[in-house]
């Protein structure tokens, strides 16, 4: 990149026009090394490296470049980014990731350098934030938060192994990290045939209890035991208990009027 031009070249005493011509035109190639030849806002953001340079979207392995500073790295499918030297692009060098893929980016720093203090990192579907170099490492400011929707089909079961399907019914549910919400609703007439009636009664959830949770539970139909009630999620176990406010008890089998009976509703909150 050409120099900048002294104050002295514009304003010194001798200075002829030819001397200030040839200023203009040095300074003119200075700015056009820092900012881009084209006059641009877009081409002055990408000569700085600033955040928001332009986009590059990869669906396959790749090398960030020098050449990437400030942009966004959009990827469109799983892969590895491996980051470069940290010495080469040095201190303050900076890109967003956006990982718009379903499945995970892994940032694989140079050799034996890291990210955040580890020898990579992975980010998840829908993780994105800022990338930057230190000069000798790499740290990151992400949203990392794993976000999935998504539905299932629910089984009323008793504790002896039996199951009936609540197909067609199908269960909406939204995990965030480790907590999920299972949103119960309007599962009616359960049958229960098949199922033990002496055993506790239990809905499957899409995911196993890391620990005991409680969520509020709306059921009718039950002609011996009129509530309230609450999900009990069983820390270990990929299923909810329907269990009674006052007295703790758990529903049973028994409990439920087959073909009758209906779940309600209910956001049933799982650790998971």
């Amino acid at each position: 990149m050409a120099a900048l031009p002294p104050i002295s070249e514009f304003t010194g005493s001798g200075v002829t026009e030819g001397d200030f011509k040839t200023a203009l035109s040095d300074l003119r190639g200075f700015l056009a090394g820092l900012l881009g030849a084209g006059g641009t806002s877009a081409e002055a953001l990408a000569a700085l490296g600033a955040v928001g340079a332009g986009v590059l979207s990869k669906s396959g392995d790749y090398t960030v470049a020098q050449g990437d500073r400030g942009r966004l790295i959009e990827s469109t499918a799983a892969l590895t980014l491996s980051l470069p030297e940290a010495s080469t692009v040095g201190a303050g060098f900076a890109f967003v990731l956006a990982n718009s893929a379903s499945g995970d980016v892994v940032l694989d720093p140079y050799a034996s350098e890291q990210i955040d203090g580890a020898t990579s990192l992975t980010v998840v579907p829908g993780g994105n934030g800022l990338i930057m170099c230190t000069g000798t490492a790499w740290l990151s400011a992400l949203n990392n938060i794993p976000v999935e929707r998504g539905t299932y089909t629910p089984s009323l079961i008793d504790m002896s192994g039996n199951s009936v399907s609540l197909s067609p019914k199908s269960i909406t549910y939204v995990r965030i990290g480790a907590q999920a919400t299972v949103y119960f609703n309007f599962m009616t007439n359960l049958d229960t045939t098949g199922l033990v009636a002496t055993d506790d009664v239990a809905v499957t959830t899409p995911f196993v209890n890391t620990s005991h949770s409680f969520s509020a539970a709306e059921v009718k139909g039950l002609p011996s035991d009129p509530g309230p009630y609450l999900w009990y999620g069983v820390s270990g176990m990929g299923y909810v208990k329907i269990r009674n406010t006052v007295t703790h008890a758990p529903l049973t089998v028994a409990d439920l009027s087959s073909g009758v009976t209906d779940i309600v509703g209910g956001a049933f909150i799982q650790n998971i």
